[in-house]
């Protein structure tokens, strides 16, 4: 299946909510299964920030720690790996399955050598993967698990700060996920106005270009703060589905989708929801 990176430069914030609003669509918009991972090691918020289908805070336990416990018990056994990431899921009211990230920077120090570990057990995931890596550089602890992922897709925001400083890091960037003879696509998202998507996209794009860096055209997503509110701790409503951050992401999912390499793109699962229920 595909593993794809959603992270940003300094000054882009959002990458939480773009992979829960992928997360949340992706099972329609592509007929996937995916499972939404807080892999950011300075640490998740969703387990303070969203709720269950019961109306509940999501559980301690599973999470990042429990799945990297998982991944090394079963490094040897190839079937059992295949799962070992839907069964440290949780599922969330706007129906995305997710593993929690970790809660101190204590974990995640302890995570240090399991990064490549668990960027091997994604790539061996019976789902579609969709890692939250938060603010990412070459010295990232997980910069792993981008340059193993299919597709490493950057948050931007629509102000001048945050394109210019994604142009000025895109190159760095690109060298650093060459790791492998063919290093993953980056596909950027820009994160606006809704009325300005078109032009925007064209001109950031342009910008983007000039860095030298291999990269798809600029994809948009609508600045919708009531319906980022709502994704994280409400059910997806046909209200919320009707929403244009909803609408927006349903179209970025489905133009990743189709940017995979064709290994992970031509495989496609039969079943409609991701990960466990709990």
């Amino acid at each position: 299946m595909a593993v794809i990176a959603i992270a940003s430069f300094k000054g882009s914030p959002g990458v939480t909510t773009t992979a829960l609003a992928l997360g949340a669509v992706w099972p329609r918009a592509t007929g996937r299964c995916a499972v939404v991972v807080e892999a950011d090691p300075s640490g998740g918020d969703l387990a303070y920030r969203a709720i269950t289908p019961q109306g509940r805070p999501p559980a301690d336990t599973p999470n990042l720690v429990t799945l990297a416990a998982g991944v090394r018990k079963h490094v040897q056994q190839a079937e059992r790996a295949r799962g070992v990431v839907a069964v440290h899921s949780q599922r969330l009211a706007c129906g995305a399955a997710v593993v929690l990230g970790m809660g101190t920077q204590v974990q995640a120090r302890g995570l240090a050598a399991l990064w490549q570990p668990l960027a091997d057990a994604f790539a061996r995931s019976a789902d579609d993967v969709l890692l939250d890596l938060g603010r990412l550089d070459p010295a990232h602890p997980a910069f792993v698990l981008a340059r193993s992922a299919d597709l490493v897709v950057l948050v931007l925001t629509a102000s001048m700060g945050s394109v210019l400083h994604a142009r000025n890091n895109m190159a760095s960037m690109a060298s650093g996920l060459a790791g492998r003879p063919t290093g993953p696509a980056i596909c950027p998202v820009l994160v606006g106005p809704r009325q300005s998507a078109l032009r925007d996209a064209v001109e950031v794009t342009e910008l983007l270009v000039g860095s030298g860096a291999p990269l798809h055209p600029v994809m948009t997503l609508a600045d919708d703060a009531r319906a980022v509110a709502a994704l994280v701790d409400s059910a997806l409503t046909p209200r919320l589905a009707r929403s244009t951050l909803l609408r927006s992401v349903s179209d970025v999912a489905v133009q990743l989708a189709d940017r995979l390499p064709p290994a992970a793109r031509d495989h496609r699962i039969n079943t409609t929801q991701p990960g466990v229920s709990r």
